[in-house]
């Protein structure tokens, strides 16, 4: 087992050399459930960009394992395979292939590899491919087939200008509730079906995959803020629930705050950090160019999450107190 003598300055974000490999297999059937829906709503193409996003991630993983003369860590395949849940179908493979490959390499190898990164990769990967391509995230995003509608076609030809984020933006339209919970509306691989997502999370706590305290934070917190937004400005904030049910907050809930590197591990820290990604991405999503928010909130949030542990496990007052 690996020893550190200083592991706030070394790596603050290694989770107490205890191999964390074993809890991305139990993501398993939660990877194959969101593969399997988002295959039979957008078409086949869906499992090429898994394919892809777990290509670039491997590529990077290997070259790294090759150059330091160490065993290839594991744990590249989750990055890989999230950052393609990350992003629409009308996106080239090539672009999913990048996009794996950068929040592996940047995110996550020049940290340290698993277990030393402050950001999530696929996150990271996410925020990078929309920096670089953005008209893919501005138009033509592909609407959901009805359900098995995928199966019949490598992507579904069904086109929307807009997500319904970005039409409340622009012309104010209010997401509809219902298509938002059964996965009938544009957007992301893992932004289509709330209710898809509540189910995950359900499994997850059930199976004990991970810890929810952030999660639910999080959930609760954009709830509370987004009913005061929304009583205030109600065409500028949307409604607590419609804010729950569209975009990636569920996913994002589910997928990317449950994961045990980049998370906050103090339960008071937890709290704190769900508390700022739930003002964050109300704040985003109703005031900034990009209406979904969820990836940047989350990446503020990962830079503050070992300061605030930290804080809370009481080391930082005992410096203190020894200066």
């Amino acid at each position: 087992m690996l020893k550190i003598k200083h592991p706030i300055l070394l790596s603050p974000f290694y989770q107490d050399g205890k191999p964390l490999n074993p809890l991305y297999k139990k993501l398993l059937p939660v990877i194959f459930l969101v593969m399997v829906f988002g295959t039979l709503v957008f078409g086949y193409k869906v499992i090429a960009m898994t394919l892809c996003g777990w290509l670039g991630s491997f590529l990077v993983a290997l070259s790294f394992s090759i150059a330091r003369g160490l065993r290839m860590d594991q744990s590249f395949w989750i990055t890989g395979i999230l950052t393609s849940f990350c992003l629409p179908v009308h996106l080239p493979l090539v672009a999913v292939v990048i996009a794996a490959a950068f929040g592996q390499f940047f995110a996550k190898e020049v940290f340290g590899g698993f277990g030393a990164n402050m950001f999530n990769p696929a996150i990271v990967g996410r925020v990078f491919i929309t920096l670089a391509f953005p008209l893919y995230f501005t138009s033509n995003w592909k609407l959901p087939q009805s359900i098995y509608g995928g199966l019949s076609s490598w992507v579904t030809d069904v086109a929307t200008g807009a997500t319904p984020l970005m039409s409340f933006r622009a012309t104010g339209t209010t997401p509809d509730f219902i298509d938002s919970l059964l996965g009938k509306c544009g957007g992301s691989v893992c932004e289509t079906s709330a209710i898809l997502f509540i189910l995950i999370i359900i499994y997850m706590q059930y199976k004990k995959v991970a810890k929810f305290t952030f999660s639910y934070a999080f959930l609760i917190s954009l709830t509370v803020f987004s009913l005061v937004g929304w009583l205030a400005a109600p065409t500028v904030i949307l409604a607590p629930h419609l804010q729950l049910a569209t975009g990636g907050i569920l996913a994002g809930a589910a997928l990317f705050c449950t994961d045990p590197v980049t998370s906050p591990r103090q339960k008071k820290s937890q709290i704190l950090s769900g508390v700022m990604l739930g003002f964050l991405v109300l704040i985003i999503r109703s005031f900034s160019t990009f209406p979904e928010g969820f990836m940047f909130s989350l990446l503020l949030v990962n830079m503050f999450s070992p300061l605030f542990d930290l804080y809370f496990s009481g080391k930082l007052i005992k410096n203190k107190e020894k200066i």
